[in-house]
């Protein structure tokens, strides 16, 4: 096993443990468990579970920080669980650590419903949410994220909470192990 610990305040940055991996025993359910008890144990509190992608008999777990009801983008941690046995054989804390900070957010001048009208009415909304995403620069913005489908195929849009500008379209491009956002 390789970890990397910051000289600074002693976080494990990262770690990777290269064993070879037996035959999934585990479901997705039980990955997300063990990896929400992993981060509890690293003191990482009031991590929200954005994203998982299964590959090679492990389950990679992308969670994001969250501050009351909003959910900070910037400040994410990744959690890779063995599916054999349901141990954590991979960890990355970089963007976190780099990027976490309290952050007084404004209040949203646009509603949620109000951001859903900004985007394609082709697009059927499933949910929208608040959120911080990154910019170009290190800067940050307080977004609305709607997700939807248009045809077969999931989109996330941003729309800027403060100024109704778009500022980012993904597309969820599936995959045998889980969806890749594009």
């Amino acid at each position: 096993m390789v970890v990397d610990v910051s000289r600074q305040g002693g976080h494990v940055v990262w770690l990777l443990d290269g064993r070879p991996l037996g035959e999934p025993r585990l479901g997705e359910d039980e990955a997300l468990r063990r990896a929400q008890e992993f981060l509890n144990r690293l003191g990482y509190r009031d991590m929200v579970a954005t994203h998982a992608v299964a590959e090679r008999g492990a389950q990679m777990i992308t969670f994001a920080a969250r501050s009351g009801r909003v959910l900070l983008y910037p400040d994410q941690v990744k959690v890779k669980v063995a599916l054999d046995d349901g141990k954590v054989v991979g960890f990355d804390a970089v963007q976190y650590l780099t990027n976490h900070h309290e952050r007084t957010l404004p209040t949203p001048r646009l509603t949620p419903q109000e951001a859903r009208a900004r985007v394609s009415d082709r697009l059927s909304a499933d949910s929208v949410r608040l959120v911080v995403i990154p910019l170009a620069g290190g800067r940050e913005a307080l977004a609305y994220e709607v997700r939807g489908r248009l045809k077969d195929t999931t989109y996330l849009v941003y729309i800027n909470a403060l100024t109704g500008e778009e500022e980012n379209i993904l597309k969820a491009v599936p995959t045998p192990g889980g969806r890749l956002l594009m």
